[in-house]
């Protein structure tokens, strides 16, 4: 018979982003399998979480637009959304991702879904993650939109599903480019750099394979 590591249920939460891209090993694999069909929250999170990213990548546009696909998702994700100004004007990106990260919380599963994708940012964060020794307290930063510095302008940036958290890192650090929001469980982030590097920043997203969608939200408010 074989034996899996038993992981408690924080452990768990905290795994499921790579459970989501397939990145884990075959054991720890299992180990959330067996939790999931125990764990209505985390399953319905799960659940969710992988039909949202696969709906979000089959409406794609040949030129992406980041506001019209979240602003899809947010009409799936309640009909409070459906009543909203379909119209998006180019300097209130970063109002869409706040609406989006505030819809969240009605309903009770949807916390452990950005919470799983909360852990990629935290990881980020620190520079490396351990994923066999996450510190809890890490786990459970909730990351929003945060005070704009002065000089600063943000991007938001989707990547791929597959992108592994080394890789991200990467991506990020060659331009020093800081995190400010997200993600959302379509691997959406908000990063801030300086005014004066804007145009570069934007140039190495998109020439990033592992990053679908990039568009510049102006300077912060």
């Amino acid at each position: 018979m074989t034996e899996y590591e038993i992981y408690s249920h924080d452990e768990i939460e905290r795994l499921l982003p790579w459970f989501v891209n397939g990145t884990l090993d075959e054991d720890q694999q299992q180990a959330i399998r067996i939790h999931l069909k125990s764990c209505a929250k985390c399953n319905a999170a799960y659940e969710w979480a992988c039909r949202e990213r696969a709906v979000i990548h089959m409406e794609q546009d040949p030129i992406p637009d980041v506001e019209a696909n979240l602003a899809r998702m947010m009409a799936r994700i309640g009909p409070a959304s459906s009543k909203a100004p379909s119209k998006a004007k180019a300097g209130k990106g970063a109002a869409l991702f706040g609406k989006l990260f505030s819809w969240f919380a009605p309903r009770p599963w949807l916390p452990v879904a950005l919470a799983i994708q909360t852990v990629l940012i935290v990881a980020l964060g620190l520079g490396g993650l351990m994923q066999s020794n996450v510190q809890q307290s890490d786990a459970k930063q909730y990351v929003a939109l945060s005070d704009a510095n002065t000089g600063k302008m943000k991007i938001a940036i989707v990547f791929r599903p597959d992108t592994t958290v080394q890789k991200m890192q990467d991506i990020l650090r060659a331009i020093n480019a800081n995190i400010v929001a997200g993600p959302t469980v379509t691997f959406a982030y908000v990063v801030e750099v300086p005014v004066s590097e804007e145009a570069s920043a934007v140039r190495h997203f998109k020439l990033a394979p592992e990053i679908s969608l990039v568009q510049s939200l102006g300077q912060g408010n």
